[in-house]
């Protein structure tokens, strides 16, 4: 981790009420400047530490822009579960190493693989399935590109939302930046990517970092 590197710190603005749509989300004000020289990885692991799993997620962009590694993205928004057990690696080049972003309702977003979690669908409705992976390319057409959401901070949500089995879940919301791989380095249009999100999502998460990972 870089020598003098500050975690970032949230102004939080919590929504009452939480839609499907990551377009309904409040706005997380990321101190931007604790990224903007951000580069490289550091992994560390946890065990049962709650975070947010972005991998199958959809981002929605917004307004806002960050700088990272030097380089400008557009900030992305999107809605993501919460899971507590099992475990999960953080890169604490970006997270400080802290658990927290900030207070007890927020949250990283960070990479574990459960074998199974809530998945939002094209429709709205979200299943609990086991991730799969699939290769898209990325294009300028409106969601057509890509989002990155590892080890970036999320507010978990007080409404829970309820998956097509019944069963009612915690989700967080996640802000990260747009067209930008795990290096801290832009995706260029045209590259062939892989996430788990679901065919229709727009601006999905992608490259989650199991390759960067020993399998245990």
């Amino acid at each position: 981790m870089k020598k003098g590197f500050i975690a970032p710190v949230l102004s939080l603005a919590l929504f009452a009420g939480l839609a499907s749509s990551a377009a309904s989300a409040p706005n997380i004000k990321l101190n931007l400047k604790a990224y903007a020289h951000a580069s490289g990885i550091h992994i560390k692991k946890y065990t049962n530490l709650p975070y947010a799993l972005c991998a199958a997620s959809g981002a929605t962009p917004t307004n806002q822009f960050m700088t990272l590694n030097g380089y400008r993205f557009r900030i992305g928004v999107a809605t993501c579960p919460v899971i507590t057990t099992g475990t999960s690696f953080a890169n604490t080049v970006l997270t400080g190493g802290k658990p927290r972003p900030a207070g007890p309702n927020t949250i990283w977003s960070i990479f574990g693989a459960p074998a199974t979690f809530p998945q939002q669908q094209a429709n709205g409705t979200w299943v609990i399935q086991a991730g799969k992976k699939r290769v898209f390319t990325l294009t300028r057409k409106p969601g057509g590109g890509s989002s990155n959401l590892w080890s970036f901070p999320c507010v978990i949500q007080p409404k829970q939302l309820t998956a097509t089995n019944g069963t009612k879940f915690t989700v967080a919301i996640c802000e990260g930046p747009l067209m930008e791989n795990l290096n801290n380095k832009p995706i260029a249009y045209g590259t062939h990517a892989i996430t788990e999100a679901a065919v229709g999502l727009p601006d999905p998460i992608v490259a989650q970092p199991s390759t960067l990972i020993p399998t245990p």
